[in-house]
């Protein structure tokens, strides 16, 4: 099987992951036989071929679910996950396991005919991050006719660093247009190494939601919707640069005089890699 993904903005190094702009279009060509993926990555490497990205993956996952009815007016849901994922990634070769814990608890609370309430709450714990992570829900439902319903409604949610955030190590070969600097070098292009790298620092993303809806039904035989909502973002994380080229330490085979390096912008909240870059990571941005 071969998918072939193009996007004209963004370049990754793994599909999904929220990276920053890159000047080049991508092509992202995904092989499958005998059990193992490639994806190759429109980025050179320092052989002068593009990037393989092969992994192998297995996930084994256990989980147990019940619900029960407490009295005429509650009903409680419980249940919990374990996951335990073997990765061989040839990217982050450093990344090759990670466990998932993960339990939930939601009392769904029948006030009376037009008053219902579910109140919820999770609590996972990766075995990337230092501390279990909270995610609590509440939603208010209120029907003041048999038609109508109005929810009001509260939940967080997270997501966890993936291994490529964390373990992340390659060098990449990176190309500038000289004649940014100086017009009479039009059309000569330095090529320089980029070395890209994880954190393994780094803390999970997390989102606050806020929901108002309103849902009718009209003689039975259409139903009308309107919601508002709003989310805020806390951590979320960004591939960015960490480090560059200096005048006292320049690239390989620089041609221009060191100094010049200190001219170039450093862009430090992109990988726009169009100046002095020499190290790109993954930080968190609050």
């Amino acid at each position: 099987m071969s998918t072939t993904y193009r996007n004209p903005e963004c370049t990754a190094f793994a599909v999904g992951q929220a990276l920053r702009a890159h000047e080049a279009g991508v092509v992202v060509t995904v092989e499958r036989s005998f059990g193992e993926t490639m994806f190759v990555i429109w980025a050179i490497g320092t052989d002068g071929k593009p990037i393989l990205f092969k992994f192998n993956t297995q996930t084994y996952d256990a989980e147990f679910g019940n619900i029960n009815t407490i009295g005429t007016k509650n009903v409680l849901s419980y249940g919990g996950n374990v996951r335990a994922n073997q990765f061989d990634l040839s990217i982050a070769p450093r990344g090759n396991s990670r466990t998932e814990l993960g339990g939930y608890i939601q009392d769904e609370i029948f006030f009376n005919n037009y008053v219902r309430a579910n109140i919820g709450a999770r609590i996972d714990k990766f075995a990337n991050i230092a501390d279990p992570v909270f995610s609590p829900r509440v939603a208010l439902v209120l029907k003041p006719q048999t038609n109508q319903a109005i929810r009001v409604s509260y939940n967080k949610a997270f997501r966890s660093p993936s291994l490529v955030n964390n373990y992340l190590d390659t060098t990449i070969i990176n190309q500038l247009n000289l004649g940014l600097i100086n017009p009479g070098l039009n059309g000569v292009t330095y090529n320089f190494p980029v070395r890209a790298f994880g954190n393994e620092d780094l803390t999970q993303e997390s989102v606050d939601s806020y929901e108002l809806a309103y849902t009718a039904t009209i003689r039975n035989r259409a139903t009308v919707s309107a919601a508002v909502y709003q989310t805020k973002s806390h951590n979320e994380i960004f591939f960015t640069q960490i480090g560059r080229y200096r005048a006292a330490a320049p690239p390989p085979a620089w041609p221009l005089p060191p100094f010049i390096l200190e001219a170039l912008p450093p862009d430090r909240k992109s990988t726009r890699l169009n100046s002095s870059h020499a190290n790109i990571s993954y930080a968190v941005f609050c």
